[in-house]
């Protein structure tokens, strides 16, 4: 009885997370949808210190759907570690969002390199699969 109930408890959990990770993929596509308009719409250096903000902030958008997905499977988040296929296709989506949140954090970096935000966050995107940092 107590296997189920933490079987249920990390079925909860786990639609918790998606919840929230649909909820923070939303503000993905207002970050894509605002760095076409801008392009469109501003010239010099705004249009690079518009273009360095919304890409940290898809950069950061990243890095916390790549969380969220991490967490949503690993150890702490229920106890139970078993790994299945459903795991394993997380495992490749965190990557891509990781991938997706450093290339961003890059972006903002190359439009305006004095964005501290865009380096903190480009190390943290970078923290599990870099061995240096």
């Amino acid at each position: 009885s107590s296997q189920k109930e933490n079987i249920v408890e990390n079925e909860v959990r786990n639609n918790l997370y998606d919840e929230q990770i649909a909820f923070v993929a939303k503000g993905e596509a207002a970050y894509e949808t605002s760095s076409s308009l801008i392009s469109a719409q501003l010239l010099g250096d705004e249009e690079r210190i518009a273009t360095a903000a919304i890409a940290c902030d898809l950069g950061t958008n990243h890095l916390l759907q790549a969380r969220l997905l991490s967490s949503s499977f690993t150890e702490g988040s229920g106890g139970l570690t078993q790994t299945s296929l459903n795991d394993m296709s997380k495992i490749s989506e965190i990557e891509d969002k990781l991938k997706k949140s450093s290339n961003s954090f890059r972006a903002a970096i190359s439009a305006n390199e004095v964005v501290a935000p865009a380096w903190c966050g480009l190390g943290c995107a970078l923290s599990g699969t870099d061995p240096l940092l």
